[in-house]
């Protein structure tokens, strides 16, 4: 993996420190919970970039048929125009990730 940089003040790069995780999931799902501005809300609105607000984290949703709490989503986020935003972390290499054409 390369080395990604990050330019101080006075213009130099510096290097960043690896990080090795112990749990991808659970070390991701509290980074973005304390960080939820890490989400692309200018990717969304360049002019008007989407604020998040964390309402629940491991959301339950209801199986249809029998209305049972039978999987969660990791995130529900409301922006600033009250848009819900659902948000699964997966890791690169886990295959339930991977969209099926």
């Amino acid at each position: 993996m390369s080395p990604m940089y990050f330019v101080g003040e006075d213009g130099r790069t510096q290097a960043m420190t690896s990080v090795r995780c112990t749990d991808e999931s659970a070390e991701l799902q509290r980074l973005l919970e304390l960080n939820p501005n890490l989400l692309p809300g200018d990717q969304i609105d360049p002019e008007d970039p989407r604020r998040w607000l964390l309402v629940k984290r491991e959301m339950p949703v209801p199986d249809p048929g029998t209305a049972g709490a039978r999987w969660s989503i990791d995130f529900l986020f409301v922006d600033q125009s009250a848009m819900p935003t659902f948000v699964e972390c997966k890791r690169f290499r886990d295959t339930r990730s991977l969209l099926s054409g």
